[in-house]
């Protein structure tokens, strides 16, 4: 008797095993999945660091191209 219930729950366990393991498998990304990020790094002191070298390494570019 006591087999049957091991073999029972081992048999619910597996299943939902196969349930959580099947969530954590990737998916493909949703067409406007992008639109979730929009706005994550809000007020975020090192990303306006961040913006701000990109920024200056685009306008010292930018004025490297315009000289030729």
């Amino acid at each position: 008797m006591a087999t049957v219930t091991l073999a029972a729950r081992v048999a619910k366990l597996e299943k939902t095993m196969e349930t959580l393991m099947g969530r954590l498998q990737p998916h493909e990304p949703g067409r406007d999945d992008w639109k979730k990020s929009v706005g994550m790094f809000d007020g975020d002191d090192l990303m306006k660091r961040i913006d701000a070298q990109g920024a200056a390494i685009r306008r010292s570019e930018g004025r490297k191209a315009r000289r030729g």
